[in-house]
Parts: C-alpha cells; sequence; structure tokens
C-alpha cells in the first residue's frame, strides 16, 4: 500500500493550492474553497489572511469572493529555455525602439504577461505588471488579436470593442474578420487608438517547436511623430522576432 509523501511545509503547500486554484478558476467564496479542498474553513481563512496581506489575492467586500492577483503558469524546461531567450529579445527591443518590450503567454482564456523590459531612457513608464491578463473575449487590442489568430479562437458571439476618439466602441464580427485579415498580411498588429492610459501597442506571435509560445509586444506611450514610426518600429520588431522563430 502506497502512502502519501508527508509534506515538509504543510502550511506551505496548503497556502499555494489556494493560490493555483484562484490563479486558474473563478473567483471563489470561503465556503466553496473550505469544500473543494476538504480543509475546515477556519484553516482557509488563516491561509486567505495571509495570502492577502502578500497582496496576492483580492477579496470583493460585496459578493465575499476571492480573486488571485496573480498568473501562475507551469514552466517546463524547454519553457525555461525559450524565456531566457525571450529576456534578451525583449532587452534587445527595448533598447532598439526606445518602447517597453512585453512577453505574454496563454493561459486558459487570457494571455498573461510574464516577462517584461523597460527603456533605460524611459521618461513615461507602461503600468502594465507581470501578472497582467488580458482576456481574449474583451478589448480587441494587438496582443488578443495574436493571440485569437493563433489559437483558432473565433470571433462569432463575442462583444468585442474597440478605443476610438477616446471612448468604448463595440465592433462588429466582420470588422473583427477583417482586422485579423490586415494582421496576417502586414505580419503584426497594432493597435486601433491609444487606451485610456494613453499607450498603444504592436504585437507579432512567437513559436516554440513550431507550437504557438505567445505574443511579444511593444507598448508605446503618445508622441508626436508615433504614426510615422510605425514602418520603422514594426520592421525593427519584425527582424528581432527572427532570432527566436
Amino acid at each position: 500500500m502506497k502512502h502519501k509523501i508527508k509534506s515538509p511545509a504543510p502550511a506551505l503547500e496548503k497556502g499555494l493550492k489556494i493560490l493555483t486554484r484562484l490563479s486558474a478558476n473563478r473567483p471563489q467564496n470561503l465556503e466553496s474553497l473550505s469544500k473543494d479542498l476538504g480543509e475546515p474553513k477556519a484553516s482557509v481563512l488563516r491561509y486567505l489572511d495571509t495570502l492577502m496581506l502578500l497582496d496576492l489575492i483580492g477579496r470583493d467586500p460585496v459578493s465575499k469572493e476571492y480573486c488571485s492577483k496573480i498568473a501562475i503558469v507551469r514552466m517546463d524546461s524547454a519553457g525555461r529555455d525559450l524565456s531566457g531567450k525571450i529576456q534578451k529579445l525583449l532587452d534587445s527591443l527595448a533598447g532598439k525602439t526606445c518602447r517597453t518590450a512585453e512577453w505574454y503567454v496563454p493561459n486558459g482564456g487570457r494571455m498573461v504577461l510574464m516577462q517584461r523590459s523597460e527603456p533605460e531612457d524611459a521618461m513615461i513608464h507602461v503600468k502594465a505588471k507581470i501578472g497582467f491578463e488580458r482576456m481574449l473575449d474583451d478589448q480587441f487590442e494587438a496582443v488578443a488579436r495574436i493571440a485569437i489568430s493563433n489559437l483558432g479562437a473565433g470571433v462569432s458571439g463575442r462583444n468585442y470593442w474597440v478605443y476610438k476618439g477616446g471612448e468604448r466602441k463595440s465592433i462588429s464580427e466582420e470588422a473583427c474578420r477583417r482586422i485579423l485579415r490586415s494582421d496576417r498580411e502586414n505580419g503584426f498588429a497594432i493597435d486601433v487608438e491609444y487606451n485610456d492610459n494613453g499607450v498603444r501597442r504592436y504585437a507579432v506571435p512567437v513559436f516554440n517547436q513550431g507550437k504557438f509560445a505567445g505574443v511579444i509586444a511593444l507598448a508605446e506611450n503618445f508622441r508626436p511623430d508615433a504614426d510615422s514610426q510605425i514602418p520603422r518600429i514594426s520592421k525593427i520588431l519584425k527582424e528581432e522576432i527572427k532570432r527566436i522563430i
């Protein structure tokens, strides 16, 4: 008869189980977590309070549900090797373009920001931090569009929107398909307009061993010459990405 190996740090193990569950699923309340984990509510509450103190999870005061503030993505040896190459690429892109370079990986129905690099002389920093999530059924922005195209996710029945004139505007399925076709023809995607933080992104796909691995994005703040720089920035992005494809 096999015996379960006893954890040397049971409290840490249970806390990580809760964090992993909240990262992978929708928000849950105390009762639901207690039932799923087979642990007393008093014990689960202590773990939740600790995770909140570390700012790893949050709690909605109305629904009393807990949600993760970070994303947990498992990485194998091939993924670790790719991660090293990605960081070098991000640093190179940030230096050559004076834009923030970002690396997003798919995790469920979302893209998670895993790595980033800021240009050394950046006067304004982009707000998105490690763990930031971009949904694939919400804003029709550059990172989501590249993911939708390469994950085989359709646009039918989705209520997509884009920023236009500083406001959120709904976009039709036909317009979505037209934009995706244009992205494929151009070899990159770019946001329709700047978002409410004054940021616009370029995005290209990355493949590892023939499979879609994630998205490299360049985030730029508004500047007077930004539109005239699109050909130069997109060319650098497409050329640099060839180093790891």
